[in-house]
């Protein structure tokens, strides 16, 4: 799956301050109908089981998504991430704002924000859903 991709090194916060340091890949792929862009970020240390931390997974990730593909759909995105002992493919949640219409009375109603409809480096992205992928080599 990520034969030939070519990774970076970002370094990242924990939870209680401590510098951590993960690998990321880009690699464009083709999907079904349309191509895709993959990423991949593996952990290289044992420090934070990105698995198991969300907020340090989310904030790599969304760091990538910044840095590297701003502007591209979250629909064409995927996202695989490889701890030292498995690897997931993650789904992007979705957002509920309250938001108030214009009108003589003002009238709040739930909007419902799709991940699938919201660019890369826009808002923040949280993973959700891993799926199993591999055990670690």
């Amino acid at each position: 799956m990520f034969s030939g991709m070519k990774y970076r090194s970002v370094v990242f916060s924990m939870h209680d301050g401590r510098p951590g340091n993960v690998e990321y890949g880009i690699q464009m792929m083709q999907g079904e109908d349309d191509r895709l862009v993959g990423v991949h970020i593996k952990q290289i240390e044992d420090s934070a089981d990105l698995h198991e931390n969300a907020v340090v997974r989310d904030g790599v990730f969304n760091r990538v998504l910044e840095l590297e593909i701003k502007g591209v759909s979250m629909r064409y995105i995927r996202l695989v991430v490889s701890s030292l002992e498995r690897t997931a493919e993650y789904e992007f949640a979705g957002y509920s704002v309250a938001a108030v219409t214009a009108s003589a009375n003002l009238v709040t109603q739930p909007i419902d924000i799709l991940a699938s409809d919201v660019r890369a480096g826009e808002i923040w992205i949280s993973t959700v859903n891993p799926r199993f992928v591999s055990n670690a080599a």
